[in-house]
């Protein structure tokens, strides 16, 4: 334990990293129409997961062991730190470089609760409960919290994978 080289040096130098391409991807997605977006949402998990393999597969090289637990840490880290800067940004970009977005989504969802509500006859306090969901559901700051959440959770079950396949197998009897 003496020499043990610190696993949040490898999951903030990662997350850093991983919040540049997910701000470059929503960017890229703005720029160019959503015509890409399956294609760059692909593009950024395979980077994240070379970037997660790299990042796990190095501590492991310098400090000789890998347990399951610094993997897990490394892939948190590294979504926390990337799923923050992501944010951020997400939240910046909807409410200063394209809130138009946001107003279509809630055009959107309106639309659909009108549909849905003229098949059903549903009540006018369901109905205000319903707007009032999508309200919040399309603000720019639940949408930068959703992503942050997304972010850390799909690095943690890759640390977690990665982990799993090349953690040490030592035994202690």
């Amino acid at each position: 334990m003496e020499n043990q080289i610190s696993v949040q040096k490898y999951g903030i130098n990662t997350g850093v990293i991983y919040g540049a391409i997910s701000i470059l991807t929503l960017f890229i997605t703005y720029s160019l129409g959503d015509d890409l977006n399956t294609v760059l949402s692909i593009v950024s998990l395979v980077v994240l997961i070379g970037l997660l393999y790299y990042s796990i597969t190095d501590f492991k090289k310098k400090n000789g062991v890998l347990t399951l637990s610094n993997a897990m840490k490394i892939g948190l880290i590294t979504g926390v730190i990337g799923g923050l800067l992501y944010a951020v940004y997400q939240y910046l970009h909807y409410t200063i470089i394209d809130p138009s977005f946001i107003t279509e989504m809630k055009e959107t969802a309106f639309e659909e609760l009108e549909r849905t509500f003229a098949e059903s006859g549903s009540s006018s306090e369901e109905k205000d409960a319903a707007y009032k969901g999508v309200e919040i559901f399309t603000s720019p700051f639940t949408l930068a919290t959703l992503a942050l959440f997304g972010q850390m959770l799909k690095s943690f079950i890759i640390g977690l994978v990665l982990g799993l396949i090349f953690k040490n197998n030592q035994q202690d009897y």
